[in-house]
């Protein structure tokens, strides 16, 4: 047993997979899960291998090991939008360049929508609709995050906006696929651009045109068990398989949490908590936990919309003067009140029931695991807003934090 004043949670966003198949236990080849990938050398060659998922890391997998393996059948159940990636080659002159700009960056980085260092810089009303697709066409050929961050603000908030971006993106997947049920089953139809996460990738549409990988479409028959050969699916379907991947995800922000025996005051579970109201104030503590300190959990931007190496250092840091603040103070306990937290939860639902992200199943709600409270994870207010807020907070003297 450790005994300590303060306990800070730095136990990640996405830590905790997410696998519900039964039967797992029986398959009498290789199964596992991608944040679970084993030490030695999977080897792929020849092999019938499934992989569950085509979210961003079953993109990763597949685009992969797809010209590797024997056969590969990809499970897919919600197609995705994605954004081909550019990964060019960078000399030393190149490296020293960026260096050079460090200065810039570090001023920039923890202002911006997302903790990156662009930044949405149209707004849509007013510009032409040539211009608007020029600035589209330009994010798009960064091969980078940028059409989905740095293009326009409005594509999460306006319906109209969202959806000629997504028609944009739609068309350039068709572009690559060519093949009307290719297209049909790995381009979204019912769900807007950027609402979900949007993957980044290389060649994974061009995978699907191999001779040696086949897509299942678990939308109408679901994946039922596994089985000791392979996977059942609810048509009756086994698919004998010699590798098993499960890219199904995480319990979002809460997960690797709840997998913890945390108790606040009264013996209250956070685990129990969360079951019923997924509830924090900043991300940064929970009411009813005293001196618990959380990072990279809901209702912060660290949960998903933001790049966590800004966000984390920014939490840390907000953290470490508050904690250095209550030892000035000669003070032994930090707490948020009930009415700070009801107040943060309402500004965060706000400003999230506000956006296409809301209205969309997907991870960012904690959709994917069953019976988990619906609540979109991350503060959609922007990394700059989230920075500003916090930092007002500090300059009160933790106004909304009993001390004692």
């Amino acid at each position: 047993m450790i005994d300590t004043q303060f306990l800070i949670t730095c136990c990640g966003m996405l830590s905790a997979p997410h696998v519900s198949f039964p039967g797992q236990e029986t398959f009498k080849g290789q199964l596992f899960h991608t944040a679970r990938w084993p030490k030695e050398p999977v080897e792929f060659g020849g092999k019938r291998v499934g992989v569950i998922g085509n979210g961003a890391t079953g993109i990763q997998v597949i685009q992969t090991i797809a010209g590797e393996v024997g056969h590969l059948k990809v499970f897919v159940r919600t197609p995705q939008y994605m954004i081909p990636m550019k990964n060019p080659k960078y000399s030393e002159e190149d490296a020293e360049a960026y260096k050079s700009r460090f200065q810039h960056l570090t001023e920039r980085l923890p202002h911006t929508f997302t903790g990156f260092e662009y930044d949405f810089e149209h707004a849509w009303a007013g510009l032409t609709p040539e211009r608007r697709r020029e600035v589209i066409e330009d994010c798009w050929n960064d091969g980078s995050l940028k059409l989905w961050i740095s293009s326009f603000a409005e594509l999460f908030f306006d319906a109209e906006v969202n959806a000629e971006i997504s028609g944009f993106v739609r068309e350039k997947m068709r572009e690559r696929l060519k093949d009307p049920k290719l297209c049909d089953a790995l381009i979204p139809a019912d769900y807007g651009f950027g609402t979900h996460r949007v993957p980044l990738e290389q060649n994974f549409l061009e995978a699907f045109h191999r001779p040696n990988v086949e897509i299942v479409s678990v939308k109408a028959s679901p994946i039922e068990r596994v089985t000791p050969t392979g996977i059942q699916t609810a048509d009756g379907t086994i698919h004998e398989l010699d590798v098993i991947v499960l890219a199904t995800g995480f319990d979002a922000g809460t997960g690797a949490l709840t997998r913890i025996d945390i108790r606040g005051r009264g013996g209250r579970s956070l685990k129990e908590d969360w079951s019923k109201d997924i509830r924090t104030t900043m991300g940064l503590q929970v009411h009813g936990y005293p001196n618990l300190f959380t990072t990279a959990v809901p209702l912060a931007p660290s949960a998903a919309l933001c790049n966590m190496t800004t966000c984390l250092q920014q939490q840390v840091e907000w953290i470490d003067d508050c904690i250095r603040f209550v030892r000035t103070k000669n003070l032994k306990v930090v707490e948020p009140t009930k009415d700070a937290e009801d107040g943060w939860v309402a500004h965060h639902d706000e400003i999230a029931n506000a956006t296409l992200i809301a209205k969309t199943n997907s991870w960012y709600l904690g959709s994917n695991v069953e019976g988990k409270p619906r609540r979109v994870l991350s503060y959609c207010g922007g990394v700059g807003a989230y920075r500003q807020k916090c930092n007002e907070v500090a300059a009160s003297g933790y106004q909304g934090f009993t001390m004692n």
